[in-house]
């Protein structure tokens, strides 16, 4: 989960090595990966606001709960207490 404009480095390089859903906040006026990846990345965007964004990155982790090993959090505070909430604690 990113907070916006993550570095595409920072993208390709977690794809390069992991199958990778990037779930990013819609950015007004600018984009969610700082430029078009070089590799095919499965990504998700979802709501401009930080505080609406929150219950569907929830909803999403938990139906999709075991397609996930992991969830790696860059970013503001919403996406950490998703994260939590996905995992249990």
């Amino acid at each position: 989960m990113v907070e916006s404009s993550t570095d595409v480095r920072l993208a390709e390089g977690m794809a390069e090595r992991f199958s990778l859903t990037l779930l990013a906040r819609k950015v007004t006026d600018g984009v969610e990966i700082s430029q078009p990846p070089s590799l095919r990345l499965k990504v998700v965007v979802g709501a401009t606001s930080r505080a609406q964004i929150v219950r569907p990155v929830i909803t999403s982790l938990r139906s999709r709960r075991h397609d996930y090993d992991h969830v790696i959090v860059q970013g503001c505070g919403p996406y950490r207490l998703s994260s939590k909430t996905f995992r249990g604690g």
